[in-house]
């Protein structure tokens, strides 16, 4: 289980209402988010800060979340780095084949944000 002010959750989304109410979710949780402000740029940012757990958002205009989701696994300290796709629609039972380790499926609660994060343990 994700736990304590030092825990990095790494927050993907396109839609900056989306990426707040995640922010603000993780935050009453006890843990740190940090936001990539474009999608796109998730990989960069999962590379400098070495989040615990990565929320990914997986449909946007500009890049398909699974893309994103391909991009870290590159860097060797981010390959064990869990993956949740969020918001995943129609592609719930694509996510895990293509990437995700867990699905936070809509409607996206508090309650089933706190369940993915809960399901993790924590980074070594």
């Amino acid at each position: 289980m994700l736990v304590g002010g030092g825990v990095l959750v790494l927050i993907a989304a396109a839609d900056v209402d989306f990426r707040e109410v995640l922010a603000e979710t993780v935050s009453a949780l006890g843990l740190r988010a940090v936001q990539a402000t474009k999608r796109a740029d998730a990989p960069a940012v999962a590379v400098r800060e070495t989040p615990a757990l990565v929320l990914l958002e997986l449909m946007t205009p500009v890049l398909d979340g699974f893309e994103t989701r391909r991009r870290p696994t590159a860097s060797p300290t981010l390959r064990d780095v869990p993956v949740a796709a969020v918001g995943v629609g129609r592609n719930r039972r694509a996510a895990p084949r293509r990437g995700a380790d867990d699905v936070v499926a809509e409607p996206v609660d508090p309650a089933t944000v706190e369940g993915a994060v809960r399901r993790w343990p924590r980074s070594a």
